[in-house]
């Protein structure tokens, strides 16, 4: 089991949620606690997934307690937001999102969470630093040992501590840089689970009940949407961030080995450009038009994107002469776009610079199972807001 040690006494939300984390870091997960019944489904995601009993909750069962300590929001403005930032590309294309929506973003390191990448905390401060971004620090300790790879709500932990950190600043509103497309039915019990969106989702819900004018900011829907931001504010950015996945103390031989294989330009400093992480970023800076063409080292980020994906099923898939790769039609209206978990109401913009269209936003933060249904919700929602 593993313990959070060291939290600072005015950090009321994180210590609310020690006891749920340290008991969620073993496999034999609880079916019964005294818990506020929204953030039991936050809860209950986890235990759906590893096809456990579900809590059970009385109906009546909410914590008052945490109002309390946040109704000093009650009378803030809103104009700041704080980004849990660890050096990659979604936080960072979400913290600037965030500034063109009128936000003034602060970037958070969490120390103590990743300790095999010790190395994302000099790139989070020299990104930072090149974009001109306040950033701050907040440190956790945690001892003990989990029974999964990645603890399954380690994100729900750094949003609990950044919202603690940014209440005492007067924030309201709050980002991960997590991307829309992901959610429980396509994530890993053992690795990836917290990067869920429904499970961001219902925590939502019991924030916004606690939490005065509380607001998550998401505004990221795949992996290209995030490079693509980042690359238009600042190329010079992509060179530093940090994306890798290996382990600090094993990417320098892997670094080597690919450099030797493909060379210095396909393969960035401090990544191993081995791990799909590695492999996405070589192919969105290939596609770019910021690194050459290397025909063998495509293959094999292919073949590193293709092994971490095999679990991933395309359940709704498209006719694509009808359709573009996201489900809909070469236009900016608000309409129906499809990706790996459903059918979704979004909008797309064109880049005249790189004649291509990426997606701009996404509407609801919704999937719906078939496209007849997200067509006759898409018709409504540009009603009731006069979209076209």
């Amino acid at each position: 089991m593993q313990f959070l040690n060291n939290i600072p006494s005015d950090f009321k939300l994180t210590q609310y949620f020690k006891t749920f984390y340290e008991l969620y870091s073993v496999k034999t997960l609880p079916t019964q606690l005294s818990v506020d019944r929204a953030f039991a489904r936050v809860l209950n995601i986890v235990n759906a997934k590893a096809k456990q009993k579900l809590l059970t909750v009385a109906p009546d069962r909410t914590d008052t307690d945490l109002q309390f300590e946040f109704r000093h929001l009650s009378g803030c403005s809103g104009n700041k937001a704080f980004i849990a930032f660890s050096g990659g590309k979604d936080c960072l294309a979400t913290a600037i999102r965030a500034e063109q929506e009128g936000y003034k973003p602060t970037l958070v390191y969490v120390s103590g969470v990743n300790k095999s990448l010790p190395s994302e905390r000099r790139h989070a401060y020299a990104v930072a630093e090149a974009i001109g971004y306040p950033i701050m620090e907040v440190k956790i300790n945690i001892s003990g040992n989990k029974e999964y790879n990645e603890h399954p709500l380690k994100n729900i932990l750094i949003l609990c501590l950044l919202i603690d950190l940014g209440a005492k600043h007067g924030a309201t509103a709050f980002g991960l840089g997590n991307i829309f497309e992901e959610n429980s039915t396509h994530g890993s019990l053992d690795y990836d689970l917290s990067d869920s969106f429904d499970m961001i989702r219902a925590f939502n819900r019991f924030c916004k009940g606690i939490i005065p004018h509380y607001r998550y900011l998401t505004y990221i829907h795949d992996n290209l949407q995030s490079f693509y931001t980042v690359y238009k504010r600042d190329k010079g950015l992509v060179s530093l961030l940090s994306t890798c996945i290996t382990p600090d103390y094993r990417k320098p031989m892997i670094h080597r080995s690919n450099v030797r294989k493909y060379g210095s330009d396909c393969v960035l400093d401090d990544c191993c450009g081995s791990c799909y992480k590695c492999a996405d970023l070589y192919l969105f800076r290939r596609a770019f038009g910021m690194v050459r063409h290397n025909q063998a080292y495509v293959q094999r980020c292919m073949e590193a994107k293709h092994a971490f994906d095999r679990h991933y099923v395309m359940d709704f898939d498209f006719d694509h002469k009808k359709y573009n790769r996201w489900g809909g039609s070469d236009t900016d209206g608000v309409q129906v776009l499809c990706d790996r978990c459903g059918y979704y109401i979004g909008r797309l913009t064109f880049d005249r610079d790189l004649y291509r269209w990426f997606v701009q936003d996404c509407f609801g933060n919704k999937h719906y199972p078939s496209r007849a249904i997200a067509v006759k919700i898409c018709k409504r929602f540009k009603s009731i807001y006069k979209l076209r």
